[in-house]
């Protein structure tokens, strides 16, 4: 039963993605992917890591073939980010550091009124480091991310005196 609902959830996900190509709406599409990336984090949280990882898949695919520059592109970072996550979860740590790399250089091209993105990753890293027992890089990479933490909030300080 439960692989019933797992294929029946895939076919309804590529059937709106198949939806929001051949409208070329964006914004049923953008609509359409929201509504995607929500169901892979649901199914993430529930542990269906097969279900989120095909969902995101999607989602990241889509994203990156509308985007005009992936490479600087914040929902792109997100969904490399979270197949990363999963792919932490899976112990399929090889994969998932590619992803996080990937998601850490991508971080580095983002401009934002706030500082988060570039951290944020390389907090993941060192998590994926820890775990392939690869201590020093991942006190190297956290070490990095509070460095650059505190040099955002410090120019942040500066602004607000």
């Amino acid at each position: 039963m439960n692989s019933l609902r797992s294929n029946l959830s895939v076919n309804i996900a590529l059937a709106a993605i198949l939806g929001a190509f051949v409208l070329s709406s964006d914004l049923v599409y953008w609509a359409l992917s929201k509504s995607l990336f929500e169901a892979g984090r649901q199914s993430f949280i529930s542990r269906n890591y097969e279900i989120a990882e095909i969902l995101w898949t999607m989602v990241r695919e889509g994203d990156k073939s509308r985007c005009a520059n992936p490479d600087s592109d914040i929902e792109h970072w997100n969904m490399q980010l979270w197949l990363g996550v999963l792919k932490m979860k899976q112990g399929r740590l090889l994969e998932s550091e590619e992803l996080m790399k990937d998601a850490l250089r991508i971080s580095q091209n983002i401009k934002l009124p706030g500082y988060y993105v570039t951290p944020h990753t390389m907090r993941l890293l060192s998590n994926l480091y820890d775990q392939q027992h690869l201590f020093d890089e991942a006190d190297r990479m956290l070490e990095e991310a509070e460095r650059l933490q505190l040099d955002y909030q410090r120019v942040q300080t500066v602004k607000t005196i």
